[in-house]
């Protein structure tokens, strides 16, 4: 795809764009997401997005916004394959995180130029050389891991670019012999500029192009760039090992399904990193050393020194922890002076720096961890934690008369304990938001300095606004659905208050079990029948929700680091 930079003025594009979020996308990914019609959510939604970035796409073109006129009824207009990306989605109101959240890794990653660590060239593209993803026993499938490609008609724009700084390929994979004189200039001309060629078919002398020799000039560059390292014969391992042999981030474990991208802006080096399989726990490691290591979160827009990192055989490794479908951005900037002291290893726990600069441990199991600092500091920390509190209820939910697809009066239940609107009888088919609350007791011991409280929804469909004692936390929008509530909570008598809003398909589906799962006076049933089928996507606030306390510890005070 060959991506190209427009900042100065270039002539160059920079922009990658394509069109997603469709419900008839045949799931060729691996990020797990519904694809039903009216089933789709903030969270889904984010997950699409992370593969779509990981695929080298810098910009996503929502697939349609249908327009549907105010005086049309719920739920409204709508064009069969889209998501129903509109006011007519009960969390329409509540899409500020998602698009905010589009809009930074947007900018991320139009931002300075691409680094590809490979260019396979050439690779089939759809059209005219036919479909792009049925050439797997020649080329790569996709454009992950920071793998670029060509073809024959876009190779002549490469060279120019990398020459104005707006793109920049550290290999190039020769998959097929060029077959003409100009793409053999293109390539030298990229050779000559830093890249190093892997010719995995075969070697410039017994390239015969246009069925006549090379001009004796070329010949003698190719010879130059061959005797220097820059032309390599890779016919014996192939262009499969080659292009693994040339990425530049990994991964421990290594059979993790990571992927990534990467920029360089300023002089500093911008990787995206996104989990596509199973919840990641481990280290991810770069080409570089020393300097300032960064975590962008790009959820909450925080930049923070990387605390838990070292360096080893050339290469610094930083310990990351990504959920299925998440995604962080890390920098490196060699001519920065990074943080006093970072977390080499540690038995146990999660480390990051605070916005006042301490450099803190966080451990959600009790007992002794060990801890070893980059200034050869050991430390043994004795961490207590407070038992889990459980939010058990009863629980107060109302639903407003005037949004969404309401009941046509207000509606307020007692909920002894909670469960899907679906086995409610009143809001079975209700489509908007409710507003869940409950007071809670909380223990001196939970507040304590050394704690900190994060509040758990456990299963929340779709998401949840959440409130404590009258402050306004956050808006949990993407699995595990949790957020730390330290500030917000206080020994003793605390109140909370949720606003979640469900899924417009819960108002077009209906099922017969609702029949069998009431009783006769309508009320909803304390134990509806097991065999009544209930759509099986559930809406509002399972649970259970718990607060759960993290033992919070000072590893090394505030450093004065100054960012420009």
């Amino acid at each position: 795809m060959a991506q190209t930079n427009t900042q100065g003025g270039s002539k160059f594009r920079g922009q990658v764009t394509c069109e997603s979020f469709t419900h008839l996308s045949v799931k060729l990914g691996r990020v797990r997401r519904p694809h039903g019609e009216w089933e789709s959510s903030p969270f889904h939604l984010r997950g699409a997005a992370n593969e779509i970035f990981a695929e080298g796409v810098n910009r996503i073109q929502m697939h349609s916004f249908s327009y549907s006129p105010p005086e049309i009824p719920y739920p409204g207009w709508r064009m069969y394959a889209e998501l129903q990306l509109n006011r007519n989605s009960p969390w329409w109101h509540h899409i500020n995180p998602l698009t905010t959240w589009l809009a930074r890794n947007h900018w991320l990653l139009q931002a300075g130029r691409p680094v590809a660590d490979a260019l396979v060239y050439p690779v089939a593209s759809d059209p005219p050389d036919g479909p792009f993803r049925e050439q797997g026993s020649q080329q790569p499938v996709s454009a992950r891991d920071a793998v670029d490609g060509a073809n024959r008609f876009t190779l002549p724009f490469i060279p120019a670019a990398q020459a104005a700084g707006a793109y920049e390929a550290k290999t190039i994979i020769l998959t097929a012999p060029p077959a003409s004189t100009e793409e053999v200039e293109h390539l030298l001309s990229l050779v000559e500029g830093g890249a190093t060629l892997h010719s995995t078919s075969s070697l410039p002398e017994a390239w015969a192009v246009n069925s006549r020799p090379l001009p004796s000039e070329t010949i003698r560059r190719l010879a130059a760039m061959t005797s220097a390292g820059r032309i390599r014969d890779a016919r014996s391992e192939g262009w499969a090992s080659a292009l693994a042999a040339s990425r530049t981030v990994r991964w421990t474990p290594a059979a993790a399904e990571l992927s990534f991208q990467r920029r360089r802006v300023d002089g500093r080096d911008l990787y995206f990193v996104v989990n596509l399989g199973d919840d990641f726990e481990g280290e991810v490691s770069f080409p570089q050393t020393g300097g300032l290591w960064e975590v962008w979160d790009a959820d909450h827009g925080s930049i923070r020194p990387a605390a838990q990192l070292s360096a080893r055989g050339g290469r610094t490794h930083l310990r990351l922890s990504l959920r299925h479908a998440e995604s962080t951005w890390i920098s490196s900037s060699s001519g920065d002076q990074g943080p006093p002291v970072q977390v080499v290893r540690a038995s146990g726990g999660s480390f990051h720096y605070s916005e006042t600069g301490l450099l803190l441990g966080c451990f959600d199991r009790a007992g002794q961890h060990e801890v070893t600092l980059s200034n050869g500091e050991s430390r043994s920390i004795d961490v207590s934690i407070p038992a889990p509190v459980l939010l058990d209820g009863p629980w107060s939910l109302s639903v407003r008369s005037e949004q969404a697809l309401s009941p046509q009066r207000p509606v307020t239940l007692r909920l002894e304990r909670l469960v899907s609107w679906r086995q409610i009888a009143e809001l079975r088919r209700y489509a908007g938001s409710a507003t869940y609350t409950t007071e809670f007791d909380l223990p001196e011991k939970m507040c304590r300095p050394d704690v900190a409280v994060v509040l758990d929804l456990g299963e929340v469909y779709e998401l949840a606004n959440v409130e404590v004692n009258g402050h306004a936390v956050g808006t949990v929008w993407c699995g595990p659905f949790s957020i730390e509530v330290t500030d917000a909570v206080r020994p003793g008598r605390n109140q909370l208050r949720l606003e979640v809003p469900n899924q417009m398909k819960n108002s077009l589906e209906r099922s017969d079990g609702f029949a069998r799962a009431l009783g006769g006076d309508g009320k909803r049933s304390p134990e509806p029948d097991a065999t009544a089928d209930f759509y099986m996507r559930p809406s509002g606030l399972l649970g259970p929700v718990v607060l759960r306390a993290t033992g919070r510890v000072v590893i090394a005070p505030a450093n004065l680091l100054e960012r420009n």
